[in-house]
């Protein structure tokens, strides 16, 4: 049972149980100049010292909050003495209204937006910028290569046309295989620039999501060519698109996007345990 022993030794002794008072007194005689803190519950017994502070406490806080409606006296003085206002609640039964919780979240995601938008910026400016460059790479190689069939098909025909063997089925093989070598080659270099494009569209959905990615889209198509030696001219002639990346199919969240969220949601969270911290004049001493 609490009770209220007064002093010892000139120093005085806060309420407390039978054990709480044994250990205030073994800690004025280890020399200690005040007895250590006592935890307040509800069945303690206060002194007129803490009386007048929870009095003075409880006063302060209905002038700032609405807190009377769902907070003791005890539990105003235990956030008081302690610092921890976790179990004080508003007048809704929560430690801080919906509108509390939104503004602070709006605030912290104002204040970050423009960090993140430049981050966004640049990881978009830089995946775009190698994507074009492997776009402009292999439609370089499209244009060297139709140079190339027409040399090797007149080649070809003038050898022909030499041995007067124009209309042979020699010359027909011959034909199918400069086809043949050329569209092989086209599509091991189609797989290769699509798998390069598709590995920076992937490390970019990575960081921005899925959804930023899908906004790129222009760059995920490679186009071909068809290759005719049959004819004598125009034996090159263009072929259609081919998708290299599906942003859809990765359904990243996005590892900016996540961190953004969860900084703002950070943010926002101290600002209304500050809040929370002030509520007191004395609280001040222990906002961050």
């Amino acid at each position: 049972m609490a009770q209220s022993p007064g002093a010892y030794k000139g120093i005085p002794i806060k309420a407390g149980t039978d054990a709480e008072i044994q250990a205030q007194i073994r800690a004025i005689d280890a020399g200690q100049t005040s007895a250590p803190p006592v935890k307040i519950t509800a069945t303690t017994v206060l002194t007129q010292e803490q009386l007048d502070a929870l009095n003075k406490s409880y006063a302060d806080a209905l002038k700032t909050h609405a807190l009377a409606a769902t907070n003791t006296p005890e539990t105003i003085l235990n956030s008081y003495l302690t610092g921890d206002w976790s179990g004080v609640s508003d007048s809704t039964g929560k430690p801080f209204s919906l509108a509390d919780q939104q503004a602070a979240l709006a605030s912290s995601e104002a204040a970050l937006k423009p960090y993140y938008e430049a981050q966004t910026q640049k990881d978009t400016q830089d995946a775009e910028a190698l994507m074009k460059q492997k776009q402009l790479d292999y439609q370089n190689y499209l244009d060297t290569q139709a140079t190339k069939f027409q040399e090797d098909k007149t080649t070809l025909d003038q050898s022909a046309a030499n041995q007067g063997v124009l209309f042979s089925g020699g010359r027909t093989q011959k034909e199918r295989s400069l086809q043949g070598a050329y569209e092989k080659a086209q599509a091991y270099k189609q797989a290769s620039t699509g798998a390069d494009i598709a590995s920076v569209a992937r490390d970019f959905a990575y960081k921005q999501g899925s959804p930023a990615a899908g906004g790129l889209s222009q760059y995920y198509n490679l186009g071909g060519q068809n290759y005719n030696p049959g004819v004598a001219t125009g034996g090159v002639t263009p072929g259609g698109l081919s998708s290299v990346y599906n942003a859809g199919g990765y359904p990243f969240q996005g590892t900016s996007v996540v961190t953004a969220k969860a900084e703002a949601q950070k943010r926002a969270a101290g600002m209304l345990w500050n809040k929370g911290n002030k509520l007191l004049s004395t609280g001040y001493t222990n906002q961050y």
